[in-house]
């Protein structure tokens, strides 16, 4: 998550700005997915609604980004005499700080609001303690259900600082050469256990969330960051480029297009025993064959306004990412359930817009504050930094 440091292209030079779009792209999958209703069957509805869903694959994303980026920064730091207390310093300001305060108004303010917005706060403040040590994700796969809409989607940032705990350690004590062989292993474990776990009839949402057993998209995302950092490792990189995606990409699609035919249980809704065995590790091949070639992608001269925008939202991913779900459900709870077309699709941008304005704020009152970074740096033009992944 934290590539709260410079984002370079390895060896140095400038800043990656497609993954920026990457992040962009990431967190308006998973802002589709939560907004999006639920799936009806039958028809045209069933494949749209089916295709938002799969939105939550953005947070797969997210994790590969972040095991490229902070990988590569750990990688190049490790001669640095402040190399842990720079790490994790700079990890605290950068997390720990919105994080905190989006989880103290979640059980502080929001139960003035009273009704539904209050009972819905009291699950997350009767549970706290695991969201304040940042263990959520071991909460849910204990319980083996979703307990608390307004804050269910930190198991994602739980993940990532319980990964991060360690491999700091590992990145040390390791060569580039020797980190490759740790994230095959950790890679090749994963999928062993989570094929494991499901077919010994474990639930797909307690595989999901547990760090052990998802930390295979973080170790794929560290795999192009420990090539680029060998002689020949660029060739390397865009030989398996394809072939990466091709695996990846092709048995993600079949699962994705049984999830949508509604042949295969969503994980998020109880079942996705595929997604929860094979599919994780689909699309980690995927999204990692996905950066490594945005890395070695010339920078666009000339990008598009669309290009701009995704790279702007991506700066504020983090945010937007943090706020989305408790705005959506907020809204929600306060009586805005919309049952035709028209009025979903206006609670959904409505949502959406509220969400992206807090981020923006975030972004240049509290964000780039603590980073010690100026507000211009949010600017689509500027040379963006301390963008960081949920």
């Amino acid at each position: 998550m934290n590539e709260h440091d410079f984002e370079r292209r390895p060896g140095g030079g400038q800043r990656i700005a497609a993954l920026d779009a990457l992040r962009g792209v990431a967190i308006i999958a998973v802002f589709c997915h939560h907004a999006a209703p639920p799936t009806t069957p039958g028809g045209i509805r069933q494949v749209t609604l089916g295709t938002l869903h799969l939105g939550w694959a953005g947070v797969d994303l997210f994790f590969v980004l972040s095991g490229f980026l902070i990988t590569g920064i750990l990688l190049d730091s490790r001669e640095r005499p402040d190399y842990f207390r720079r790490f994790y310093t700079r990890r605290f300001r950068r997390i720990f700080p919105l994080y905190y305060l989006a989880l103290g108004i979640i059980i502080v303010v929001l139960p003035l609001l009273d009704g539904q917005v209050l009972r819905e706060s009291f699950y997350v403040a009767r549970s706290q303690a695991w969201y304040w040590t940042y263990a959520s994700n071991i909460k849910v796969a204990l319980r083996m259900r979703w307990g608390a809409a307004y804050a269910d989607h930190f198991w994602t940032l739980a993940v990532e600082e319980q990964f991060y705990f360690v491999w700091p350690f590992v990145v040390l004590v390791t060569t580039p050469r020797t980190l490759l062989r740790v994230c095959g292993w950790i890679a090749a474990l994963a999928l062993i256990g989570r094929c494991t776990l499901v077919l010994d009839g474990w639930s797909p949402l307690s595989v999901t969330v547990f760090t052990l057993t998802r930390a295979d998209s973080l170790a794929l995302g560290a795999v192009p960051a420990c090539l680029l950092r060998l002689p020949d490792g660029e060739r390397i990189v865009r030989a398996l480029i394809p072939r990466a995606a091709l695996l990846g990409g092709g048995v993600a699609a079949v699962i994705a297009a049984a999830d949508v035919a509604g042949l295969v249980g969503p994980w998020w809704a109880g079942g996705g025993g595929w997604w929860a065995s094979v599919g994780y590790s689909a699309l980690g091949l995927l999204f990692a064959a996905i950066t490594a070639a945005c890395v070695l992608r010339p920078a666009p001269r000339h990008p598009g306004a669309a290009f701009r925008f995704l790279r702007l939202t991506g700066t504020y991913s983090y945010g937007l990412y943090v706020i989305h779900a408790p705005v959506l459900y907020v809204l929600r709870d306060l009586g805005w359930r919309p049952t035709d077309y028209a009025g979903q699709l206006t609670y959904a941008l409505a949502a959406g817009a509220l969400s992206y304005a807090v981020a923006a704020a975030s972004w240049r009152w509290l964000e780039s504050r603590i980073l010690g970074q100026q507000a211009r740096a949010a600017q689509p033009n500027a040379n963006l930094a301390a963008v960081t992944t949920p």
